[in-house]
């Protein structure tokens, strides 16, 4: 699934997605480690939907 998020590299927990001052931000539970996304355009369904997708796609790409 594309939103699914990959174990955190550093300590292979879980890791969850929020939206705070304009960012989307993946931070994982354990260690915090995190990686965010600036959210610039709107607020329409499909610009948050693109920026989330955006975070999660950094998250998952990052280099362990």
């Amino acid at each position: 699934m594309d939103d699914e998020l990959k174990l955190c590299p550093f300590c292979g927990d879980t890791a969850y997605i929020s939206f705070d001052n304009d960012c989307w931000n993946v931070v994982c539970f354990n260690c915090g480690a995190s990686v965010s996304h600036l959210q610039v355009f709107n607020y329409d369904a499909e610009s948050m939907k693109k920026g989330r997708k955006k975070a999660i796609e950094k998250w998952n790409k990052r280099i362990e």
